[in-house]
């Protein structure tokens, strides 16, 4: 499934805190009313800030909309059971009629990984055999203990700028689905998909091309500092380093730079908004948005 032409929204803590999200249901249909394209959740197990079980949230998602994608973004294959990651996305995809999407990545966290008993350093591996896994596990079978409904058609995009993302967007990925990239970057890595797709024998059209971008639009008593300030501390990151990922200004303005993306060959752009009022941001970005 492709997303439709609207803006997508990513929501690292959800719709908004967690007594909010009795309400999800609302948020969610008021999104998709108000034009986005898609929503997707991030996936933590543990992790500072309060923030949902990603296929959980996707399921309230579903169930409230009609007709944006649904889809992680993305989800840490290489921390969970796939068993159990494939038998949730049978059902959400049968649940939202074909327009969940499964975002795939290894995450950055060290600790994460640790305290969930997992291998940091093998957790590329640990994708790529996962993404295998998903597939066989999807696929229809007439044995007894098959995982039902089937749901092959089921797309993985996936998530990372690096080389070794980019090889396993062209083997095995439906998409590509990279964040922390400039316009000219994501240019760039577009250019070396192509390749690395031809190479694997595949069609350069079969991998959607997507992109994440923070941004913030500017209001009183929340300025552009105040977004920066916000990023870093969900990133837990260099201040210096999220500060250049961060776009910042009127609604009109941030538009008008997501615009290099889609110039820059991005088939679909999710935000994250760098504010806890991620909903309403959303709305005034998609009326500027065409």
């Amino acid at each position: 499934m492709s997303p439709g032409p609207g803006l997508g929204l990513v929501l690292p803590k959800g719709p908004g805190p967690v007594t909010d999200w009795p309400r999800a249901g609302a948020a969610f249909a008021q999104l998709e009313s108000d034009g986005c394209s898609a929503i997707w959740l991030t996936d933590h197990l543990f992790f500072p800030s309060d923030t949902p079980d990603a296929l959980t949230m996707a399921a309230v998602a579903t169930s409230a909309t009609t007709q944006c994608m649904i889809g992680t973004g993305v989800i840490q294959l290489p921390l969970r059971q796939v068993a159990a990651v494939a038998k949730s996305c049978s059902t959400l995809s049968a649940l939202s009629g074909g327009r969940f999407v499964l975002g795939v990545g290894v995450g950055e966290h060290r600790q994460e990984y640790e305290r969930a008993g997992a291998s940091f350093s093998n957790r590329g591996a640990a994708l790529d055999r996962g993404i295998g896994e998903l597939r066989e596990l999807w696929a229809p079978g007439d044995s007894w203990f098959e995982q039902r409904p089937a749901a092959p058609d089921i797309p993985i995009w996936v998530g990372g700028r690096s080389e070794r993302s980019l090889q396993r967007a062209a083997a095995a990925g439906d998409g590509w689905f990279p964040m922390f990239i400039s316009a000219a970057g994501f240019a760039r890595r577009s250019t070396q998909l192509d390749k690395l797709t031809i190479d694997a024998g595949r069609d350069p059209a079969e991998v959607q091309r997507a992109v994440l971008v923070i941004a913030s639009v500017d209001r009183p008593q929340w300025s552009a500092d105040d977004a920066r300030t916000w990023a870093t501390n969900l990133f837990r990151a260099d201040p210096l380093a999220i500060e250049r990922h961060v776009i910042t200004g009127s609604a009109g303005e941030v538009v008008d730079r997501l615009g290099a993306f889609r110039e820059a060959g991005a088939q679909h752009i999710a935000v994250l908004i760098a504010s806890d009022n991620a909903v309403e941001a959303h709305s005034a970005l998609a009326k500027e948005w065409d």
